[in-house]
């Protein structure tokens, strides 16, 4: 009996191993299934991220001002065939083809007339607009459809003003319900054919005579967002949240933003990033470095930031959460961000779970929420900003609606009509034609005067649009503050820079822009000699801006004649004035202060606390022996020095002691003693005559601070005045010192006590001194 019954297991363990087999064998061949050679795309081109091989995904692109339909990409599937190609009303296309972009369709207009009237418009077609009588035309009166199949300019609407809330018009492409704009009444709108409704379907008049959401627009597949665009728009949300409205334009009450963030506020930053398949290491890493870009602005503003960071495919991983310790250091947010292998953490995975991804914000919110309210913090919980920045290349194709998570996100935040500006939603979709508009428009929040819908048309795009972000006409009272980017002009990368021009005959010099009406700069460029009503500030910007001298108040102290009787020609102790302009300075981009030590708004920029006194800020910024610096030529360069400090002070004044002009000095420390010493970097060797009273500055977190003033050096290596023409603007040739010479430069240190004294005294209700 024995023998059949361990035959019998014999034969099937023998078939389990069969099974087995061809199973692996069928889960193999399926994973090696090719797909055929595809026909590619009329009069377009045809790229494959692996070949025919399964997972495969077609890219078909264009000429500039035509687009790929019915879709942009296509999928090599497990049964060896690509994924089908439908049009919107489900007919299978055999061949995609390149169309012409065009923009919709104007279909109504209230109280007014347009022409021409056509189906269809096309790149480069102009719509005009006027009112009948009795009605005034609001926003664009002329709209040319764009290369990017949006028309540019504003929705024109005619109104007489007799609503309580003005007439909301009516969008090209889409259809609107409702005529009466008084308290609590609708209105509701439609997009005919294809195209996607962005903004808000239904708005409703408020007391406050503004309408709720935001303002619709109705968009085919194909059209995208210009960088300039996102620029703007995404701008002047953040800049709502963060308070930066420009003070001298005029806003209305009902328009602006009912809750800020004030100084030493709370700002949460969830990031969403895509990871799938489709996206590809190429683009992902462009989606890394855009937000790196975004944070790294971020970092500037005198306000706590933490961040949190995830990424998802099939399912989320959470790479920082928002209450780590190191989610408010913006350096290790960065170094999580900019991790290269944070695309191969999803295993190639093919899945889009947004819901997935929000899912998890929620609950790290949830998580956040009852540790304050065990600690009995509901009110500093309560007064947190929450913003979510969600970047995909397509739409959520499993996991269930993400709209349904951003319901119970608004839930745990208690958003409401009152508290809507407590979070903020943003979707950005990158590549226009595989992103599913409507389901961004569900996530995405809806706010009177804002958009937080973007879609790209491709991750340079984003990057494109992200470089250059941030960057504000009017920061209120920041302080040293500047633009980054790599197109920026040099008054935009250093707007506090001025010019002091001097008679002729005289020298001039720089200065650095402190307030809307003062100007800090070095004593010895005002002669005693001199009126200095003859002097005039420049700022070099197009055309320039040349502003009127109304008093120079130089320090009471400095007299470069002091020490002539120990056969010193020169002495520059005190040398330090303050210019008062006749009118204000308005603050743009090429107009901003530069931060002050020892100052209330230094401390902010540099995020410590209040009580930090300024010894400690002293000793926060010069805190090695080599301290990195910077100060300017006359034609704006930036150039690099390092500031010679603790037990590194002695040896590089000293230097000075080998020079001719100071063989007579016997007390070097005593004749230095109010100055930083410098040595240059490379072989930008000394400042040049002529660039006196400049900012020697620091770089912390992206905000200058202000160290010294450009005062006096051993070696003017301009002294031949030869210009190089071949930069704009020319620049003044530095000859290098001959071997065995050491240059050294000094600047009056601002945190020294005397110095300190004098400018509180000076700018006594101007400045918030320490």
């Amino acid at each position: 009996m024995r023998l059949p019954l361990y035959a019998l297991l014999c034969l099937l363990l023998l078939l389990a191993q069969t099974t087995v087999s061809g199973t692996q064998e069928g889960q193999l061949s399926q994973g090696n299934a090719e797909c055929p050679e595809d026909m590619g795309i009329t009069d377009g081109n045809t790229t494959y991220t692996d070949g025919l091989r399964e997972g495969s995904i077609i890219t078909y692109t264009c000429d500039r001002g035509y687009y790929p339909y019915p879709a942009a990409s296509r999928v090599c599937q497990s049964n060896g065939k690509w994924t089908e190609l439908r049009s919107k009303t489900g007919r299978l296309i055999r061949q995609p083809s390149c169309r012409e972009m065009r923009c919709p369709s104007q279909l109504d207009f209230e109280n007014g007339a347009y022409f021409p009237r056509l189906s269809s418009y096309s790149v480069g077609s102009t719509l005009i607009f006027e009112c009948f009588d009795g009605y005034t035309l609001r926003g664009s009166t002329h709209r040319t459809c764009q290369i990017n199949g949006k028309w540019n300019g504003t929705t024109p609407i005619c109104d007489d003003g007799s609503g309580n809330c003005p007439n909301p018009g009516i969008p090209a492409g889409a259809r609107k319900t409702g005529i009466r704009y008084r308290i609590d009444d609708k209105v509701k709108y439609h997009c005919m054919g294809d195209l996607d409704l962005i903004g808000s379907e239904l708005r409703v008049c408020q007391e406050s005579g503004e309408w709720t959401g935001t303002e619709p627009s109705c968009q085919y597949p194909f059209s995208f967002d210009f960088p300039t665009e996102v620029k703007d728009q995404f701008d002047a949300s953040i800049a709502n949240i963060l308070d930066l409205t420009q003070r001298h334009k005029p806003k209305t009450e009902s328009l602006a933003r009912r809750l800020k963030i004030e100084k030493n506020g709370l700002l949460h930053i969830y990031i969403l990033l895509d990871a799938s398949k489709s996206v590809g290491q190429k683009h992902f890493t462009l989606f890394q470095d855009s937000i790196a870009a975004f944070v790294e602005g971020l970092s500037r503003f005198d306000i706590t930031v933490n961040f949190g960071i995830v990424t998802y495919a099939t399912a989320p991983k959470v790479i920082l959460h928002v209450y780590d310790k190191e989610s408010a250091d913006w350096t290790e947010v960065l170094t999580k961000l900019r991790n290269r292998t944070l695309y191969r953490d999803h295993y190639d995975r093919s899945g889009t779970n947004i819901r997935a991804a929000l899912h998890t914000v929620y609950e790290m919110m949830s998580f956040q929420k009852a540790s304050y309210q065990l600690q009995k913090r509901n009110q500093i919980w309560s007064t947190i900003r929450h913003a979510i920045l969600l970047l995909t290349d397509g739409k959520s194709n499993m996991g269930g609606r993400p709209k349904d998570t951003i319901i119970k996100i608004h839930s745990l935040l208690e958003i409401d009509e009152k508290r809507r500006d407590f979070l903020d939603i943003y979707a950005f979709g990158i590549g226009n034609l595989d992103v599913d508009r409507a389901e961004l428009n569900d996530i995405a929040s809806k706010k009177p005067g804002e958009n937080h819908v973007f879609v790209m048309e491709d991750p340079d795009s984003l990057k494109a649009s992200f470089e250059d972000m941030l960057d504000f006409p009017d920061f209120g009272d920041m302080c040293g503050l500047a633009n980054e980017s790599s197109v920026a002009t040099i008054r935009e990368k250093f707007p506090w820079l001025v010019h002091i021009k001097a008679p002729l005959g005289s020298d001039s010099c720089l200065g650095s822009l402190i307030a809307t009406k003062w100007v800090l700069t070095a004593a010895h460029c005002f002669p005693f000699t001199i009126d200095w009503g003859l002097f005039s500030i420049g700022i070099r910007s197009d055309p320039e801006q040349t502003y009127s001298i109304r008093n120079v108040h130089v320090h009471k102290l400095y007299d470069y004649r002091k020490k002539q009787h120990e056969h010193i020609k020169e002495f520059y102790e005190y040398d330090i004035a303050l210019v008062e302009i006749q009118h204000e300075f308005k603050f743009s981009k090429v107009a901003r202060p530069i931060c002050l030590p020892c100052t209330e708004a230094t401390n902010r920029a540099l995020k410590k606390p209040a009580q930090m006194t300024c010894n400690e800020q002293e000793k926060y910024l010069i805190s090695v022996h080599d301290v990195p610096a910077h100060f300017h030529t006359a034609s704006g360069r930036k150039l690099n020095a390092n500031i010679k400090a603790q037990d590194q002070k002695d040896t590089c004044n000293n230097e000075i002691s080998r020079w001719p002009d100071f063989e007579n000095v016997t007390d070097i420390p005593g004749y230095t003693s109010q100055f930083l010493c410098t040595v240059m970097q490379g072989r930008d060797v000394a400042a040049c005559k002529g660039e006196s009273g400049g900012a020697l500055y620091v770089d912390k977190s992206k905000r200058y601070i202000q160290m010294g003033i450009v005062s006096w050096g051993v070696y003017n290596p301009c002294r031949n005045k030869a210009y190089d023409f071949s930069t704009q603007p020319p620049e003044l040739i530095r000859e290098t010192p001959r071997p065995g010479q050491n240059p050294r430069d000094f600047h009056l240190n601002l945190f020294k006590p005397e110095i300190q004294t004098w400018l509180k005294e000076k700018l006594k209700g101007v400045i918030s001194f320490l």
